[in-house]
């Protein structure tokens, strides 16, 4: 059958509602003592980035750099293997609500680079014994369910700046979408699975290590109490890019020269 359609605007619009906003900081300098933080705050709900630096020495407690080692780098945060900041906020469980009953999104945008480990465990979001984690190595992300449950993951290359989305939808009797876990990498969908365990977790998220496996730049961390959908997820990656009409051209399947749908356009 042939289907002929007419050019529409595509609006692309950046989803609100956030629990957690934490952006790139253009124009902050190490030197500047008001520029040691990271804050989150919305709907008055303010969430404060903690900065540590890691020692063999367990009676030395050593000060974040803040400096070309660790700290304000260009637009985003440097985290040299050593130091570690933690944002106290728990993803998997919202006021003592689950995930799977409310539905839950994190976005981050990073770049890994300098690998020493590609199996390191550099970013961690929840992960104490026998709970909720998304595990971030050089080169892949990882979610797990309770009791160490593997979902989903994802592969990518070091020295690339990437946007990755985790989703997990709720459980529910009936949806579309109702029980799924999703990956959406640079705002294309990229995998889905069916869970049927919960997400429970008391830990934050902990960005860095002692003997780190990679320096770590972190440009954007989001997170939402609900499931975004793809389409939602794409909207926010075309809007952060510096190139948004050139994104949604790409992602087009609108032949403009004969005006109809092409798979390979």
């Amino acid at each position: 059958m042939k289907v002929n359609i007419k050019n529409a605007k595509y609006q692309v619009n950046e989803t609100g509602n956030y629990n957690l906003k934490l952006e790139n900081s253009s124009g902050y300098s190490n030197n500047n003592l008001a520029n040691h933080k990271w804050i989150s705050n919305f709907n008055g709900n303010e969430i404060a980035c903690l900065f540590n630096r890691e020692s063999i020495n367990q009676d030395e407690s050593p000060a974040f750099p803040w400096n070309s080692i660790s700290g304000w780098f260009k637009n985003c945060m440097h985290i040299s293997p050593g130091d570690y900041i933690y944002i106290p906020y728990r993803f998997f469980t919202h006021n003592i609500t689950n995930a799977e009953e409310t539905g839950a999104t994190i976005e981050i945008e990073f770049e890994f680079k300098s690998i020493t480990n590609s199996d390191d465990e550099i970013i961690v979001i929840g992960g104490e014994s026998n709970k909720s984690k998304i595990v971030f190595t050089p080169n892949s992300a990882t979610l797990y369910s309770d009791n160490n449950v593997y979902l989903v993951r994802t592969n990518f290359k070091a020295n690339e700046r990437i946007k990755l989305a985790f989703v997990i939808n709720k459980n529910v009797a009936s949806g579309d979408d109702t029980s799924l876990v999703m990956i959406v990498n640079n705002g294309i969908l990229e995998r889905v699975n069916k869970y049927s365990g919960s997400f429970t977790s008391a830990r934050g998220i902990k960005i860095g290590k002692l003997n780190a496996g990679a320096d770590i730049y972190i440009y954007k961390i989001r997170a939402w109490n609900m499931a975004l959908t793809p389409e939602q997820l794409f909207s926010n990656y075309a809007i952060d890019s510096e190139n948004t009409a050139e994104i949604i051209s790409e992602n087009s399947i609108l032949n403009d020269d004969t005006g109809e749908i092409d798979y390979n356009a």
